[in-house]
């Protein structure tokens, strides 16, 4: 719930900004601009929490079983959201950071349906396999608005 309301809540923030800001702050003057933001955000908080002990447990147990070094993949995707994030406030690789987080989160999204269909998954992760396809159409949603909406 805390990634989804980050979006939201940073997506709401920014498009905040750009309207009562001064008029030569144009970084956040539109809603696709507001969402790369908001998605910015998230991918931060996501990808910080990759190396949080706690929560990189979590991830770990819930990478499937057949695919190998959990650790390392937990840690390379945690890196690569970190890089997605930057590259989206940076306005030259906006819309190739925003594909290339749409395909991550593409690529581990089975992830999440392994964790909803564990006898018992880590507590961090017990989100229904429903709702968290509906949020994850969102972040996905949210990627393409981004993508779509700096095409120059």
């Amino acid at each position: 719930m805390a990634v989804i309301v980050t979006l939201v809540l940073g997506t709401l923030a920014a498009r905040l900004v750009g309207w009562l800001g001064p008029d030569n702050w144009d970084y956040v003057d539109s809603w696709p601009a507001a969402v790369t933001v908001g998605l910015a955000a998230m991918f931060v908080m996501t990808g910080v929490a990759h190396f949080v002990p706690a929560m990189r447990r979590d991830m770990i147990a819930i990478v499937p079983p057949r695919l190998p070094a959990p650790g390392l993949l937990v840690t390379i995707t945690g890196v690569l959201e970190l890089l997605g994030a930057t590259g989206l406030l940076y306005p030259p690789t906006r819309v190739a950071a925003a594909v290339c987080l749409l395909a991550l989160m593409l690529a581990m999204f089975p992830a999440n349906v392994y964790a909803a269909r564990m006898p018992n998954p880590p507590k961090s992760m017990t989100s229904r396999l429903d709702v968290r396809t509906v949020e994850e159409i969102v972040y996905l949603g949210a990627a393409v608005v981004v993508g779509l909406g700096s095409i120059q």
